[in-house]
């Protein structure tokens, strides 16, 4: 099948949301997209199972990579 790329405009309409709320998810980096020069491009099925995604993870805690500490010497 072939990916239906579309703008943002195009996004906020189907998903019944302002064009600034698709803007925040691409910044949150909630949905995916591709961005050649100053041309923006979405697909439609992506976003979609984004939001699923990003729905079903809401209140959960993040994931957090756990980081060893080396304890500071002190004789520096």
């Amino acid at each position: 099948m072939r990916q239906k790329y579309v703008g943002i405009r195009e996004v906020a309409e189907h998903f019944n949301v302002h064009k600034l709320t698709v803007r925040n998810w691409m910044k949150r980096g909630i949905v995916p997209y591709v961005q050649i020069g100053d041309v923006i491009r979405l697909d439609l099925e992506e976003v979609l199972e984004a939001l699923e995604k990003y729905r079903k993870n809401v209140g959960k805690a993040p994931v957090v990579p756990k980081v060893e500490v080396n304890p500071i010497d002190e004789d520096i």
